[in-house]
Protein backbone atom coordinates (compact mmCIF):
# COMPACT_ATOMS: atom_id res chain seq x y z
CA UNK A 1 0.00 0.00 0.00
CA UNK A 2 2.97 2.10 1.02
CA UNK A 3 4.63 1.63 -2.42
CA UNK A 4 1.09 2.71 -4.25
CA UNK A 5 0.57 5.23 -2.48
CA UNK A 6 4.44 6.55 -3.53
CA UNK A 7 3.83 6.16 -7.02
CA UNK A 8 0.56 7.88 -6.65
CA UNK A 9 2.74 10.90 -4.71
CA UNK A 10 5.72 10.82 -8.04
CA UNK A 11 2.91 10.75 -10.60
CA UNK A 12 1.16 14.28 -9.30
CA UNK A 13 4.41 15.82 -8.82
CA UNK A 14 5.82 15.34 -12.14
CA UNK A 15 2.08 16.62 -13.55
CA UNK A 16 2.44 19.69 -11.12
CA UNK A 17 6.14 20.31 -12.16
CA UNK A 18 5.35 20.03 -16.16
CA UNK A 19 2.28 22.34 -15.96
CA UNK A 20 4.73 25.29 -14.19
CA UNK A 21 6.47 24.70 -16.80
CA UNK A 22 4.21 25.33 -19.87
CA UNK A 23 2.87 28.40 -17.44
CA UNK A 24 6.48 29.61 -17.62
CA UNK A 25 6.99 29.29 -21.55
CA UNK A 26 3.74 31.06 -21.94
CA UNK A 27 4.65 33.80 -19.85
CA UNK A 28 7.62 34.40 -21.73
CA UNK A 29 5.73 34.61 -25.29
CA UNK A 30 3.37 37.05 -23.68
CA UNK A 31 6.27 39.16 -22.30
CA UNK A 32 8.23 38.73 -26.05
CA UNK A 33 4.75 39.98 -27.77
CA UNK A 34 4.26 42.87 -25.93
CA UNK A 35 7.68 44.16 -26.66
CA UNK A 36 6.66 43.87 -30.18
CA UNK A 37 3.58 45.75 -29.92
CA UNK A 38 5.35 48.51 -28.35
CA UNK A 39 7.91 48.96 -30.60
CA UNK A 40 6.80 51.82 -33.20
CA UNK A 41 7.88 50.82 -36.79
CA UNK A 42 9.93 54.33 -37.33
CA UNK A 43 11.95 53.10 -34.44
CA UNK A 44 13.20 49.51 -36.15
CA UNK A 45 16.18 50.28 -38.56
CA UNK A 46 15.12 48.69 -41.98
CA UNK A 47 17.13 48.86 -45.79
CA UNK A 48 15.06 50.71 -48.04
CA UNK A 49 16.02 49.45 -51.69
CA UNK A 50 17.11 51.80 -54.37
CA UNK A 51 16.54 50.26 -57.70
CA UNK A 52 19.08 50.53 -60.58
CA UNK A 53 19.06 54.10 -62.31
CA UNK A 54 16.44 55.06 -60.37
CA UNK A 55 16.02 58.53 -59.94
CA UNK A 56 16.66 61.07 -56.51
CA UNK A 57 12.88 62.64 -56.39
CA UNK A 58 11.71 58.83 -57.25
CA UNK A 59 13.31 56.83 -54.27
CA UNK A 60 12.71 59.82 -51.48
CA UNK A 61 8.99 59.38 -52.73
CA UNK A 62 9.08 55.74 -52.14
CA UNK A 63 10.93 56.27 -48.80
CA UNK A 64 7.92 58.50 -47.65
CA UNK A 65 5.41 56.51 -48.34
CA UNK A 66 7.27 53.46 -46.58
CA UNK A 67 7.56 56.13 -43.78
CA UNK A 68 4.38 57.51 -43.52
CA UNK A 69 1.98 55.25 -46.33
CA UNK A 70 0.47 57.26 -49.98
CA UNK A 71 -0.42 60.32 -47.95
CA UNK A 72 -0.02 63.60 -50.18
CA UNK A 73 -0.49 66.06 -47.07
CA UNK A 74 2.81 64.71 -46.59
CA UNK A 75 5.29 67.16 -48.64
CA UNK A 76 8.74 68.14 -48.15
CA UNK A 77 10.09 70.78 -46.26
CA UNK A 78 13.44 71.41 -48.16
CA UNK A 79 14.92 70.13 -51.28
CA UNK A 80 16.11 67.11 -51.09
CA UNK A 81 20.09 66.95 -50.70
CA UNK A 82 22.57 63.75 -52.05
CA UNK A 83 25.82 64.24 -51.56
CA UNK A 84 29.00 61.31 -52.14
CA UNK A 85 31.58 63.46 -50.18
CA UNK A 86 30.94 62.89 -46.37
CA UNK A 87 30.94 59.24 -45.75
CA UNK A 88 33.81 57.42 -48.06
CA UNK A 89 32.98 58.42 -50.96
CA UNK A 90 29.36 56.48 -50.56
CA UNK A 91 25.61 57.93 -51.16
CA UNK A 92 24.31 60.03 -47.98
CA UNK A 93 20.32 61.76 -48.75
CA UNK A 94 18.86 64.20 -46.25
CA UNK A 95 15.18 65.05 -46.79
CA UNK A 96 12.67 66.81 -44.27
CA UNK A 97 8.91 65.91 -44.11
CA UNK A 98 6.28 67.93 -42.99
CA UNK A 99 4.13 65.64 -40.86
CA UNK A 100 0.55 66.91 -40.10
CA UNK A 101 -0.20 66.16 -36.20
CA UNK A 102 -2.65 66.14 -34.18
CA UNK A 103 -3.34 66.73 -30.40
CA UNK A 104 -6.37 67.29 -27.94
CA UNK A 105 -5.70 71.62 -28.75
CA UNK A 106 -5.49 71.85 -32.29
CA UNK A 107 -3.49 70.38 -35.58
CA UNK A 108 -0.24 71.46 -36.33
CA UNK A 109 2.88 70.63 -38.51
CA UNK A 110 5.86 68.82 -37.31
CA UNK A 111 8.94 68.72 -39.46
CA UNK A 112 10.64 65.33 -39.23
CA UNK A 113 14.11 65.14 -40.85
CA UNK A 114 16.05 61.46 -42.10
CA UNK A 115 19.47 60.34 -43.85
CA UNK A 116 19.28 57.42 -45.99
CA UNK A 117 22.86 56.32 -46.60
CA UNK A 118 24.01 53.33 -48.79
CA UNK A 119 25.64 49.89 -47.16
CA UNK A 120 25.49 48.58 -50.87
CA UNK A 121 25.04 48.78 -54.39
CA UNK A 122 20.93 49.10 -54.21
CA UNK A 123 20.29 48.92 -49.95
CA UNK A 124 20.04 52.36 -48.07
CA UNK A 125 19.74 52.21 -44.13
CA UNK A 126 17.56 55.15 -42.43
CA UNK A 127 18.89 57.39 -39.44
CA UNK A 128 16.24 59.76 -38.00
CA UNK A 129 17.93 62.76 -37.60
CA UNK A 130 15.28 65.20 -35.16
CA UNK A 131 12.10 66.36 -34.80
CA UNK A 132 11.16 70.26 -35.03
CA UNK A 133 8.01 71.01 -33.57
CA UNK A 134 6.00 74.50 -33.99
CA UNK A 135 7.46 77.63 -32.45
CA UNK A 136 4.25 79.54 -32.84
CA UNK A 137 4.27 78.69 -36.28
CA UNK A 138 5.61 75.09 -38.12
CA UNK A 139 9.41 75.02 -38.66
CA UNK A 140 11.07 75.94 -42.16
CA UNK A 141 14.48 74.23 -43.06
CA UNK A 142 17.22 77.52 -44.23
CA UNK A 143 20.05 75.90 -44.72
CA UNK A 144 21.58 71.77 -44.77
CA UNK A 145 25.24 71.54 -45.08
CA UNK A 146 28.42 69.89 -43.57
CA UNK A 147 31.37 71.42 -41.63
CA UNK A 148 34.25 71.19 -39.02
CA UNK A 149 33.65 71.15 -35.65
CA UNK A 150 35.29 70.05 -32.33
CA UNK A 151 37.69 69.05 -34.25
CA UNK A 152 36.65 65.81 -35.39
CA UNK A 153 37.77 63.49 -38.23
CA UNK A 154 34.67 63.57 -40.32
CA UNK A 155 32.81 66.77 -41.14
CA UNK A 156 29.66 67.19 -38.72
CA UNK A 157 25.96 67.74 -40.32
CA UNK A 158 24.50 71.14 -39.86
CA UNK A 159 20.90 72.08 -40.19
CA UNK A 160 19.39 75.92 -39.81
CA UNK A 161 15.99 76.09 -39.04
CA UNK A 162 13.47 79.09 -38.64
CA UNK A 163 10.41 79.93 -37.23
CA UNK A 164 7.87 83.01 -38.22
CA UNK A 165 6.64 85.43 -35.84
CA UNK A 166 4.32 87.70 -36.21
CA UNK A 167 2.26 89.29 -33.01
CA UNK A 168 -0.39 92.59 -33.50
CA UNK A 169 1.49 95.80 -32.56
CA UNK A 170 4.29 93.31 -30.87
CA UNK A 171 6.30 91.50 -32.97
CA UNK A 172 7.37 90.85 -36.88
CA UNK A 173 10.57 88.78 -37.77
CA UNK A 174 12.11 84.96 -37.32
CA UNK A 175 13.76 83.43 -35.03
CA UNK A 176 16.66 80.89 -36.33
CA UNK A 177 18.15 78.25 -34.60
CA UNK A 178 21.63 76.03 -35.42
CA UNK A 179 22.06 72.15 -34.82
CA UNK A 180 25.22 70.11 -35.01
CA UNK A 181 24.64 66.49 -35.14
CA UNK A 182 27.47 63.56 -35.76
CA UNK A 183 27.51 60.14 -37.23
CA UNK A 184 29.27 58.26 -34.74
CA UNK A 185 29.46 54.78 -36.56
CA UNK A 186 28.69 52.65 -39.67
CA UNK A 187 25.35 50.98 -38.49
CA UNK A 188 22.92 53.93 -37.73
CA UNK A 189 23.38 56.14 -35.27
CA UNK A 190 23.51 60.02 -35.37
CA UNK A 191 24.14 62.38 -31.78
CA UNK A 192 22.68 65.58 -31.32
CA UNK A 193 26.46 68.16 -30.72
CA UNK A 194 24.89 69.83 -27.50
CA UNK A 195 27.85 71.91 -26.69
CA UNK A 196 28.65 73.28 -30.42
CA UNK A 197 24.65 73.65 -30.76
CA UNK A 198 24.33 75.70 -27.39
CA UNK A 199 26.86 78.31 -28.85
CA UNK A 200 25.49 79.33 -31.70
CA UNK A 201 21.70 79.02 -29.97
CA UNK A 202 18.73 80.44 -30.95
CA UNK A 203 18.00 84.55 -32.10
CA UNK A 204 15.30 86.85 -33.40
CA UNK A 205 15.71 88.54 -36.16
CA UNK A 206 13.23 91.41 -36.71
CA UNK A 207 11.13 94.31 -34.88
CA UNK A 208 10.33 93.18 -31.30
CA UNK A 209 7.92 95.74 -29.43
CA UNK A 210 9.75 98.72 -31.09
CA UNK A 211 13.20 97.34 -31.07
CA UNK A 212 15.19 96.37 -34.24
CA UNK A 213 16.69 93.16 -33.27
CA UNK A 214 19.60 91.04 -36.05
CA UNK A 215 20.08 87.51 -35.63
CA UNK A 216 23.89 86.71 -35.65
CA UNK A 217 23.98 83.56 -37.50
CA UNK A 218 21.34 82.86 -40.22
CA UNK A 219 23.43 81.87 -43.06
CA UNK A 220 26.21 79.03 -43.52
CA UNK A 221 28.64 81.65 -44.57
CA UNK A 222 28.45 82.98 -40.87
CA UNK A 223 28.36 79.36 -39.19
CA UNK A 224 31.41 78.78 -40.89
CA UNK A 225 33.41 82.11 -40.09
CA UNK A 226 31.86 81.85 -36.21
CA UNK A 227 33.56 78.15 -36.56
CA UNK A 228 37.01 79.45 -37.63
CA UNK A 229 36.91 81.92 -35.15
CA UNK A 230 36.53 79.44 -32.32
CA UNK A 231 39.53 77.42 -33.72
CA UNK A 232 37.69 74.83 -35.95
Amino acid sequence: MLTKNIIYFLIYFLTIGCNSKQKNSVDKSNSSIDLNITEKPSQKNSFIIRNKNENLTSFVEKFKNKIYGNNTNYSLNHQIIESNNWLDGKSTIIVFIDVPKEDEYEDYISVEGYMLFSVDKINYNKIKIDTYNPEGNQAIIKSIFFADSQKSKTKDLVVISSWKQSLKNTTEGTIYETRFYRKVNQESKLIYLQEISKHFGTSFDGQREGEKLSAKFKTPSEIKSELKRIGY
